[in-house]
């Protein structure tokens, strides 16, 4: 389930430059341990600059750096 939702939301944020989607894609990404895709979708979301999305695009990028940080 989780990796059709990547899927999904891979899509969705290709075809409309969406930070939601690319949000929801570095979220659903984590949660499969890609934590190089997640990091990848969470930079796209925040280069797009969408201001009403801004504090949640910083966030999961924190997270996906964290996660991608050796331990």
């Amino acid at each position: 389930a989780r990796r059709a939702a990547a899927d999904i939301f891979r899509k969705a944020a290709e075809r409309h430059r969406s930070a939601p989607a690319w949000i929801n894609l570095a979220e659903t990404l984590l949660e499969l341990g890609q934590v190089d895709a997640a990091l990848r979708a969470a930079r796209t979301a925040n280069l797009l600059g969408d201001v009403a999305w801004r504090d949640q695009a910083q966030a999961v990028l924190a997270r996906a750096q964290t996660a991608a940080v050796p331990r």
